[in-house]
Order: structure tokens, then sequence, then C-alpha cells
């Protein structure tokens, strides 16, 4: 969850929203505050940065152009699995700043032409400030974009792949409670100007079935999260999908991982939730709805499950570390660290390769 510049705008259409319509899910809450017309990715509040602990928004491909290098091995894979088609889609869905899709663009162009030039590359971006961002990345760049919700939006025909790099952390979530020993929901109300929490029965019996399919049995007083956006955004997916991948890069892990109270994810996301603001004891997110990142973990086990019922199959499943590995980062380490002890007045150069490579490794990530 990361802050940024005061307004409230967005506190006002929720709040005449809760007058208007009554109590509202924190999903509802979430997507207002994220994707309404003043929220934090349309108000470019957000600033993308290059390093940790700027207080800006930072994801791996902004660290190294590895990433897209290592990305576009993949692509060739699927292309290879597919045939050679003569017209490869490659759809990426919510793209960032455009970083990845542009160092994918170039290591392709220049290490394999023949798939490149089959390459057909669209951007689905709700977001239209964000849009403007990845367009200016990608000048000169033969790039469709497409601005639609990636979940209830349209997406077009694919022959090749629907690629998504931390993209399902931003769905919004519905949020549960387990109280005398039923599932509850959290919903949002309006007190005196001021944005609070109630629990009262679930909006839908999805909710329930959620935790049953992924198999998480919630403990009472426990509180929990549910992708059910998620889930629509498979089926949107699949429903365009000719022929194919999907390929989903995103931190979280299986739902008895993300789920369980004394493990990282659960602790980490619910804590971003209930952060105070010591100016008026509010938690930060009513105070200023809006400025704000908003995210959980990603349960994979029900992005498995959902996609096994729409008849794909999982092909890979596994720490992000591990795949880039897989994809050659191995003997690019080991090519580089064997060049540093061939060429010691080079060390340093060889050491800053190395350090670049670092945000690769990192096991909290998973790719599905």
């Amino acid at each position: 969850m990361t802050e940024r510049a005061e307004g409230n705008l967005t506190k006002q259409k929720l709040i005449a929203k809760i007058k208007e319509q009554g109590p509202i899910t924190f999903a509802d809450f979430m997507n207002e505050c994220l994707y309404g017309s003043d929220g934090f990715f349309h108000s470019g509040r957000f600033e993308f940065g290059e390093k940790l602990g700027q207080g800006k928004m930072v994801t791996t491909p902004e660290q190294t152009r590895m990433y897209g290098k290592l990305l576009g091995t993949n692509l060739y894979d699927f292309w290879l699995a597919l045939d050679r088609p003569p017209t490869f889609d490659v759809v990426e869905m919510g793209a960032g700043t455009g970083v990845m899709a542009r160092d994918t663009l170039d290591f392709t162009r220049t290490a394999i032409p023949d798939m490149h030039s089959a390459i057909r590359y669209s951007i689905v971006e709700v977001s239209p400030t964000l849009a403007k961002v990845q367009q200016q990345t990608l000048a000169g760049q033969a790039v469709n974009w497409i601005e639609e919700s990636v979940s209830d939006g349209y997406l077009p025909k694919t022959t090749g792949v629907f690629l998504s790099n931390e993209l399902v952390d931003n769905f919004p979530f519905h949020r549960m409670v387990i109280k005398d020993g039923a599932l509850k929901e959290i919903f949002i109300i309006e007190d005196k100007g001021r944005l609070i929490e109630v629990v009262q029965d679930s909006s839908t019996p999805d909710l329930e079935m959620y935790f049953k399919d992924v198999g998480v049995s919630l403990a009472e007083g426990q509180e929990a999260w549910a992708g059910l956006q998620a889930l629509r955004w498979m089926r949107n997916i699949n429903a365009a999908l000719n022929k194919g991948y999907i390929l989903t890069i995103d931190y979280g892990g299986t739902a008895q991982e993300v789920y369980n109270t004394r493990g990282l994810w659960s602790r980490l996301t619910l804590m971003s939730l209930k952060v105070i603001k010591p100016d008026t004891g509010e938690k930060a997110i009513y105070a200023h709805p809006g400025n704000y990142d908003i995210t959980a973990a990603v349960d994979f086990t029900a992005l498995i499950n959902e996609g096994r019922t729409l008849g794909l199959e999982v092909g890979y499943f596994n720490t992000r570390d591990q795949y880039f590995l897989e994809l050659g980062l191995k003997e690019v380490l080991e090519s580089t660290v064997t060049r540093m002890r061939l060429d010691p007045l080079r060390e340093a150069r060889y050491r800053g390769f190395i350090e670049e490579y670092r945000p690769l490794l990192n096991p909290f990530y998973k790719v599905l």
C-alpha cells in the first residue's frame, strides 16, 4: 500500500454512493479508490521508480532490463509450441510504465527476428493516464492499445499469449471474517463524514463457495480476502483465447500459504489495510481514499482451480526466481562469475551486472 498526495473527491463520491444505496462491499470501495475517475491509477498521483526505498511504486521490470529479455525467451518457447504461427498475439494486461513490453520487444527484434516479425502486441489498460505513460515508453513500437477492464471488458481473440505482471494483486477483493462460526463480510458505511467498517451477511453466496473451492477453513475471528474479480478475469481470458497460453506473474502463493494466519502473506496484507493516520485516528485507506495503492497477495489456487474448470491445463507453476533460472538466468550468472575470475581488473563491472540480476531472484513471486 503506497501513499500519494491527498485529495477528497473519491471520498465524496463514496459517501454519496453509500447514502444512495447503503453499505458497500470493500471490493466496490477498492474499485473506486483505484480505478474511479479520481482514483489512484486514473489521477496521476502514482509514481513509478527504479529503486526501492524512494517512496515510489517499483516493479521488477523497472529495476532490470533482463526481465524483458528472459520473458522474450519464454515467448519463443510458446511460439515454437504453437508451430510458429505467422501472426503471434501477445496481449499484455495492465502494462505499468510499459518498460517490460519495451525490453521484450527490443530483445526479440534483435535476438529472434523471425518471431518478432510475427508478434502482434496489444496492451489492455483501464487507466488513460497509464496508457499515456506506456505510449511514451513505447514510442515507435508497433503496439495496439485497448482501453478496457481486463476482467469485464473486451479482450481480443487471441492465438498466442495473454500476459500479466503484478496485475492480479490489484484486482478489487472482498474482505471476510468468521463471526460466531459464520462467514461474514466487511462492508463500508459512512458515519459523520467518516468511512468505517461494519460486519454483515455476505453479499453473495459465491464468497462461501470460494473458500470451499480452495480448500481453506477459516477460524473464528480470522479475516481473509476473496478475489472474485480474479475468477471473472480468468473466464474473460478463456473466452478470448483461441489457442495458446496465459502467463501470470505476481506475488502470493497457494491458498494454504496466503491464508495461513502465521504466514507472511496474511499478516502483510491485513496489516497494510489497518495502517492508522496518527492525526485523525482513522484507517489511512478510509481517511484519504484514492491516495493509496491497495493490494493483496494472490491466491494462485483459486486461479488454478478456475482454469481447470474452464478446460485449461497448468503447464507451469513455480517461484519466479526458479522460472528465470530455467529460462537462462543461471547460465548468465555463471558466465558473469567466470568472467570476473578471468578478468580481475574488470571485476567491479561484472559485479554491477550481478547487482542488475539480483531483483530477479525473489522467491516470493510466483509464475503460473
